[in-house]
């Protein structure tokens, strides 16, 4: 798949079209789960580990917030390729897998029902990190 020796010359074309065509696609991975894997594949050219605690930090983040310090911790496991050469495989390879150039993130129910019913709303906007204005109309529902 990804040797070693020839990925410096391959172009960003090249580079989408090889990992579209790879065994590293799953057909349950989401968007998040492809920057995951081209920082796996950064990091098996580069011999080095990303750092994922800037990742996890984040609650919720969009596409266009985690691109960016995904393609930076892809070139810090692999310099010789640079932060804009990854932003480019990274979006070009979500705008081929999902389509179009905006991609959208589905979001699971973070809040069970049992919470709603037995929580207050300052303790589902600690507990979940939600808006008062979230959490009361959460309430308003039951």
């Amino acid at each position: 798949m990804f040797e070693r020796e020839k990925f410096n010359s391959l172009s960003v074309d090249e580079f989408v079209a090889e990992y579209l065509q790879s065994t590293w696609l799953s057909d349950s991975d989401g968007p998040i789960d492809d920057l995951l894997n081209l920082l796996k594949i950064a990091s098996f050219l580069g011999k080095s580990h990303p750092d994922m605690s800037e990742f996890e930090k984040q609650r919720k983040p969009t596409i266009s917030e985690l691109i960016k310090p995904f393609a930076q911790s892809a070139e810090a496991c692999c310099p010789s390729l640079t932060p804009r050469f990854w932003e480019e495989v990274m979006a070009r390879t979500l705008a081929q897998r999902y389509g179009g150039t905006t991609v959208y993130l589905k979001i699971k129910k973070s809040i069970s029902y049992d919470d709603v019913k037995h929580l207050t709303p300052k303790q589902i906007m600690e507990k979940h990190g939600k808006s008062r204005a979230y959490a009361y109309k959460l309430l308003s529902k039951k």
